[in-house]
C-alpha cells in the first residue's frame, strides 16, 4: 500500500527481505530500490495510464494505479488472513502519522533535494490516500 501512495510502482518481493537475527528470529531489513515515479506523471513525462504496480492488487489484478481504491487493498487482505478491522487500522495508522513522516523524510534528504520532487510526492500521496475510504459494510 505505501507504494502504491508514493507512487513507487516497482513494488515487487525482491525489494524486501528478512534478516535472521541472533537468537534464531526473523526481522525486516530496510527498504531499498525504492523510486517514485509520482514526479514524472506530474511533469508529463508519463500518462496516468503507463502508471502501474509491478504486483497487482485485489481480486480483479488491478496494476493501474490509478484504477486503485482502498476496497481492492481490503480485498487483498483479506485473502491473506487479515480482518477487515485490520486492513482499516492501517489505513487510519498511516493517515495519521503521514505528517511526521513526510517531515522526518525530508529531514534525511540531502540539503539539495529538489523540494518540488518531495511537494509532488505528497501531492500524489494525499490524492491517493484519500482513495482509500471504505464503503461501510451491509449491517
Amino acid at each position: 500500500m505505501l507504494f502504491w501512495l508514493i507512487g513507487a510502482t516497482d513494488c515487487h518481493t525482491k525489494n524486501f527481505s528478512i534478516a535472521l537475527t541472533p537468537g534464531g528470529r526473523f526481522t525486516m531489513t530496510p527498504l531499498y530500490d525504492v523510486l517514485t515515479v509520482q514526479p514524472g506523471l506530474d511533469a508529463g513525462h508519463i500518462q496516468s495510464k503507463q502508471m502501474t504496480l509491478a504486483m497487482r492488487v485485489g481480486k480483479n489484478r488491478h496494476y493501474r494505479v490509478g484504477d486503485i481504491f482502498g476496497c481492492h487493498f481490503l480485498e487483498t487482505g483479506l485473502a491473506a488472513g487479515l480482518s477487515r478491522s485490520q486492513v482499516e487500522t492501517v489505513f487510519q495508522e498511516v493517515a495519521n502519522i503521514r505528517e511526521v513522516a513526510f517531515v522526518e523524510a525530508c529531514a534525511r534528504m540531502p540539503q539539495d533535494f529538489p523540494d518540488s520532487l518531495a511537494a509532488s510526492v505528497k501531492k500524489g500521496f494525499e490524492q491517493r490516500l484519500a482513495r482509500t475510504e471504505l464503503p461501510r459494510p451491509d449491517t
